[in-house]
């Protein structure tokens, strides 16, 4: 049976989700201070231009679209309520939806559907059935209602109970009345934990703060290892990954050149492993050494380790050139896009430092009077800008105010702590 941990690690200016499976990282979901998390937020929005099919939104501080706007026609001012169906990434707007999927502790209401159905995680035919029935009449117009795994071993009462309360969360933003401003929140994002909550419904949650769980589970190293270009294998075979704005391809060495069997259920599985960790999403081309024996059980093992995920990806076979193509739904800013300076490879960027440089301040500097960081410029603007709030956190919780000084020429990533 496969053993899941969530941990939790909360600082000034950002809240890290690990989840660790059989002891590997498996996600990583991370809201920082300076980037609020608004996957599956549903907010009034109003409309700057319409084109070609798209409408081009204002969500209140950030830009959305809308792709293939239907029902009733839309003009340039108008107000939406529109929910955000993945975040804004290497400047590009956040995709929005005006169908609202929302989850509840144990259903989820999914919009275009009709009916009910329980999870595949349900085995016993009795129970499945039970749970069917406790909600089959409370799916509302236009979205169908999915009873979660986590159900399995809740009482009717609790799971219909639970659908309700969803189902109300969704007339109330039905029912907004069109006077709210702009950036109007109507149903709050749920955040990276409950996020991980549904993605791993059985697992251990544990929390911590300042980096130590991390620390105690090696998350940082296994972060360091998903922020590199390959990956190595323990059978010989190497990964080289390369994301681009228009895609992400991935190539495939094999030291001795023969793909068995056995091989490539391994190397699907892996490939699997890395595109979900690192939150690859779009086009996805893969490189595979020609074996076509045996290169199917590559695509078989990719698409059975995502059975069951909401954001599955969508395996569309093998080009004339022997290459396999995917594409995955786009949520979440891949981990390159969020931890590193895309200029200077791997390097970390500038907000990933300062959020460090918060995080492992406390520990460090409570036998000293005055702190005093040397840093970055950028670093430092960083902490009289964006992240001032989390900086003020920090000096109440060390009784002083630390004084950030930035030192030109340094890297974002060097940094110390003078007198420590």
């Amino acid at each position: 049976m496969t053993a899941r941990k969530i941990l939790v690690d909360r600082s000034a200016a950002e809240t890290r989700v690990a989840i660790i499976e059989d002891g590997r990282l498996r996600e990583l979901l991370v809201e920082r201070l300076s980037r609020p998390w608004r996957l599956g937020q549903v907010v009034v929005a109003r409309v700057t231009a319409v084109r070609r099919g798209q409408c081009f939104l204002d969500l209140g501080g950030c830009a959305g679209v809308l792709e293939r706007a239907g029902g009733n026609p839309v003009h340039e001012g108008a107000s939406l309520a529109v929910q955000v169906r993945s975040e804004g990434w290497r400047g590009k707007a956040a995709r929005v939806s005006t169908g609202f999927g929302l989850d509840g502790e144990l259903v989820s209401l999914v919009p275009g559907r009709t009916g009910t159905s329980v999870s595949r995680r349900i085995v016993d035919a009795g129970q499945r059935e039970r749970l069917r029935r406790a909600v089959a009449d409370l799916a509302p117009d236009g979205a169908g209602i999915i009873v979660r795994a986590t159900a399995g071993n809740r009482r009717c009462a609790e799971v219909a109970a639970d659908a309700r309360a969803v189902v109300d969360r969704l007339l109330r933003v039905r029912g907004w009345s069109g006077e709210d401003p702009v950036g109007t929140v109507l149903d709050s994002a749920p955040g990276p934990v409950a996020r991980s909550r549904l993605r791993a419904p059985s697992a251990i949650l544990r929390e911590g703060r300042d980096g130590k769980l991390f620390d105690d589970f090696d998350v940082e190293d296994a972060l360091e290892l998903a922020l590199r270009r390959t990956v190595a294998m323990p059978d010989g075979l190497r990964l080289v990954i390369e994301e681009t704005e228009a895609l992400n391809a991935i190539d495939i060495d094999i030291a001795d050149g023969a793909l068995t069997a056995g091989r490539a259920a391994a190397l699907g599985a892996e490939l699997a492993w890395q595109v979900r960790l690192r939150q690859l999403a779009g086009l996805i081309m893969i490189d595979v050494p020609r074996a076509r024996r045996v290169r199917d059980r590559v695509a078989d093992a990719f698409a059975a380790a995502f059975d069951g995920e909401p954001d599955a990806p969508v395996v569309h076979g093998w080009t004339r050139t022997g290459v396999l193509e995917i594409t995955r739904p786009r949520g979440l800013p891949t981990l390159n896009e969020l931890y590193t300076d895309p200029d200077h490879g791997v390097r970390p960027n500038s907000e990933t430092v300062a959020c460090d440089v918060l995080r492992r301040m406390p520990d460090r500097v409570r036998t000293l009077a005055h702190p005093r960081v040397r840093c970055a410029p950028e670093v430092a603007a960083l902490m009289a800008g964006s992240l001032r709030p989390a900086a003020v956190e920090v000096a109440r919780r060390l009784g002083c105010e630390p004084r950030f000084e930035a030192v030109s020429g340094l890297a974002p990533g060097e940094w110390w702590i003078d007198g420590e």
